[in-house]
Order: C-alpha cells, then sequence, then structure tokens
C-alpha cells in the first residue's frame, strides 16, 4: 500500500518537492519502499510512537516546504493532486482544502467516503465531519499556529481539527 500511495504522490504533475513518510510501523520495509522513491524527494521519519495525530503533527513540523497535502498510506491520489491544492492555498494562505475520498474496491471497507464532484465552502458554518484528514492541504504555518491535531483525540482527530478551524474562522474548501 505505502508503495502505491508513493508512487501516486511522485506521478503528480507538478511533482512534489518532497514526500515526508512518518513511519509508525517500526518495520524495516519502509525504509527499503521509502528509499525506492528518494529521487522524487522521499525522506522517512521514524517515530517512536504509534498515534496519527501526532504523525501528522510530526510530519508538519519537519516539513521543509509552506504548502502541505497530507494523505494517508493505504490512500493513492490523483495526478493533478498537488497542482488543485496549490491553486486553492496559494490563493489564501487560511485555506484548508479537502477532496474526495472514494474507494478502490468494496466501499464497505473504507471508514469515510465523499463522492461528491460539487466545490463546497464551509466556512462561516460550524461542522466536524467536512475535513477529510486522508485528503487535505493547508499551509504548514497555519496548521501548526493553530495547534495541529489534538493529540489528546484518538480517533477522529480530523473531525475534531475541523470543528476548530471553523469555529476560529478558518476557510475550509472542499
Amino acid at each position: 500500500l505505502l508503495e502505491d500511495c508513493i508512487a501516486s504522490i511522485a506521478a503528480c504533475s507538478p511533482p512534489p518537492d518532497e514526500i515526508v513518510v512518518v513511519d509508525q510501523s517500526g518495520d524495516p520495509a519502509v525504509a527499503s519502499v521509502v528509499s525506492r522513491f528518494e529521487a522524487a524527494g522521499a525522506r522517512l521519519l521514524v517515530a517512536t510512537f504509534r498515534d496519527r495525530s501526532l504523525a501528522v503533527n510530526l510530519g508538519m513540523q519537519e516539513a521543509r516546504h509552506e504548502l502541505v497535502a497530507v494523505t494517508d498510506d493505504d490512500c493513492t491520489v490523483d495526478p493533478s493532486w498537488i497542482e488543485r491544492a496549490w491553486e486553492h492555498v496559494a490563493a489564501d494562505a487560511a485555506t484548508i482544502v479537502t477532496g474526495r475520498v472514494l474507494p478502490v474496491g468494496e466501499a464497505v471497507a473504507v471508514p469515510s467516503l465523499i463522492g461528491s464532484d460539487q466545490p463546497c465552502d464551509y466556512t462561516g458554518g460550524i461542522h466536524y465531519d467536512v475535513l477529510f484528514g486522508c485528503n487535505m492541504a493547508c499551509s504548514r504555518s497555519r496548521f501548526l499556529d493553530s495547534g495541529g491535531f489534538d493529540e489528546r483525540v484518538k480517533l477522529a482527530e480530523d473531525n475534531d481539527f475541523c470543528y476548530r478551524l471553523l469555529r476560529s474562522g478558518f476557510v475550509i474548501e472542499y
């Protein structure tokens, strides 16, 4: 899964400046997979914990660029993922953008999906379920300045983050 994920990111047009992989598994195979994509800017951060909130926050802290797109190792991205994220976030650094999350195969095994092809601006509303942490892009500094994912939240950390952002006036666009 990780290899497919990184390959899909590396195949984006434009290509990424870097691909930060936060490994929580301790499996040496992860380093092997990441090393195959070093030419595409992939680098490995080895974590001593197993916690998604901590992992996303660490990746954001260690990212070397201001625009950061986040996905999970069991996802693949569209070739236009970086370009479309850049269009939204570069226009307004206060924007956090999310998008479609579709299954490959049976949807019954996927915990959270969204398939709409209609844009939506959630700004001004109070929602908790419109930001998909496996498909989001934002300004690194805005993410960190907002406190990032709450490391006390162990499930649905993206829902908590979404609610806090919208409540404090951030822009979330789909």
